[in-house]
């Protein structure tokens, strides 16, 4: 084991002298890989594999987005679903005659706008009147035109 002190500075020339100066050892370091859409640069598009790696990373995050959209599309309709659902139930229960109309009065304006008008339009649907007054109406004939010769 070397002792620190001038003799051995002197007998060891791959010992460090400190005049010189110590970034010479130190290599550059590589721009980290890219892993993400963003962290591509304009430059890498001169290089062949870095394109294809970004196409690669594109088409990813593409499918991964679509993905994500789907499964929140399927949990809205999910949703609405619950909606109908409970405003059907609560139109059972009136039937069966388990609830009073007092009660399913409460229920009915503790709910909010959308989900009232649903269930408005759920109960309305057992009558012969399904469609409002106006699409109702009889449709009327456009007289035909007669062409010039």
């Amino acid at each position: 084991m070397l002792r620190a002190g001038p003799s051995n500075i002197a007998q060891n020339p791959g010992v460090l002298q400190p005049s010189e100066p110590l970034s010479a050892n130190i290599c550059k370091r590589h721009r980290r890989e890219p892993v993400y859409f963003g962290d591509f640069k304009l430059s890498d598009m001169t290089n062949v594999q870095r394109q294809m790696r970004f196409w690669k990373i594109a088409h990813e995050t593409v499918d991964k987005y679509r993905k994500v959209k789907k499964y929140n599309q399927c949990k809205v309709s999910r949703y609405r679903n619950r909606i109908k659902s409970l405003n059907s139930l609560l139109d059972e229960l009136l039937k069966e005659k388990k609830i009073s109309a007092g009660q399913s009065l409460v229920l009915k304006e503790s709910l909010s706008e959308t989900q009232k008008q649903l269930l408005f339009s759920h109960l309305k649907k057992g009558k012969s009147n399904k469609y409002s007054p106006e699409l109702r109406q009889r449709p009327q004939v456009v007289p035909s035109y007669q062409f010039v010769k």
